[in-house]
């Protein structure tokens, strides 16, 4: 049985406060994130061009992987009021194999359970969600990652999957706001899954 538990409107409302507080913090990683995105874009469509689409391509998917990470690592001292910054969005480069994998490893078990059964597809990926969380805040392996993900959110899976339903809706809710929404709706999205992370993952050091 979980020892920590939470509620949607208590992760919810600590997301609100936290973005609201950081919100010109976050519009600059999210720009981040677009500009890194919109080139990535822009090289995949040099048709004429194979050599530089490909290899300008794959660094900007790198880039961006790097900077989900970092995301990760900035909500992280957020929450627990650390200093941050934006040189905190690269400050785990030196993981990026780990979280490779695991993302990897984690992509094939949920597309496993869809090829047999939707549902089973759905629970795991609520089940082993919280794989890249462990790597960049414990350092821990792909494999580890998923294992300590599993205890995490055991006994508290259902409350998972409603708080996963509850980020769908808030992030919709942001495109029906003309976009602009959306820079209000992720990083509140972001500080409510670090809050979850925080109360659950203290179950899986038990």
């Amino acid at each position: 049985m979980a020892t920590q538990m939470f509620t949607c409107k208590e992760a919810f409302g600590f997301g609100w406060e936290k973005m609201k507080k950081h919100l010109w913090f976050f519009v600059g990683i999210l720009v981040s994130m677009m500009v890194v995105s919109g080139i990535q874009n822009f090289f995949s469509e040099l048709k004429n061009q194979p050599a530089a689409s490909f290899f300008g391509t794959l660094a900007f998917w790198a880039i961006g992987l790097v900077l989900q990470m970092g995301i990760i690592r900035v909500t992280l001292q957020l929450h627990d009021g650390a200093p941050t910054g934006f040189d905190q969005l690269f400050a785990d480069w030196k993981l990026f194999l780990k979280y490779l994998a695991g993302s990897i490893l984690y992509s094939l078990i949920v597309l496993g359970g869809l090829i047999l059964l939707i549902v089973p597809g759905i629970m795991w990926a609520v089940r082993f969600q919280f794989f890249s969380y462990f790597i960049i805040d414990k350092n821990a392996g792909p494999v580890a990652s998923l294992k300590l993900s599993s205890k995490a959110t055991e006994g508290v899976r259902w409350d998972v999957f409603w708080f996963d339903l509850a980020c769908m809706g808030a992030i919709i809710l942001g495109v029906l706001a003309l976009f602009i929404g959306l820079f209000a709706a992720i990083p509140t999205v972001m500080m409510a899954t670090a809050f979850v992370y925080r109360k659950l993952q203290l179950q899986a050091a038990q």
